[in-house]
């Protein structure tokens, strides 16, 4: 049977958000000898912010997308 993986939109600066920032921090700057706290995580509120939980409610993945412009989004910080 496959594990169900639900994908959610979530708001800057929520619980799910600074869950993911922790993981973020975790696999992929701590490994380059950085941390995500260093920078100015307020720059995100106009990014949105897509979490997936698994059905026991542990953070499976994350991703943001950056605006570029009205047709362009980049997409960044997937875990």
């Amino acid at each position: 049977m496959q594990e169900l993986i639900e994908f959610a939109i979530v708001a800057h600066r929520s619980p799910v958000y600074e869950e993911a920032c922790q993981l973020r921090d975790e696999m992929l700057r701590k490994p380059l000898g950085l941390s995500l706290f260093d920078e100015d995580l307020d720059a995100e509120s106009g990014f949105i912010h897509i979490a997936a939980r698994d059905h026991s409610g542990t953070l499976q993945a994350y991703l943001q997308l950056k605006p570029i412009d009205a047709k362009a989004l980049k997409m960044q910080q997937v875990i």
